[in-house]
């Protein structure tokens, strides 16, 4: 099991930081302050 853990873990984290990085752009005031922005 812990070698399961070993291995997956990092893809885990991986996957993870590459979902973040590609689905969260960045927000400006402008879009903030937009009611429609959703």
């Amino acid at each position: 099991m812990l070698l399961v853990t070993l291995i997956f873990l990092p893809i885990v984290l991986l996957y993870t930081a590459w979902v973040y990085k590609v689905l969260f752009g960045r927000i400006t005031t402008q879009d903030v302050r937009n009611p429609d922005f959703y």
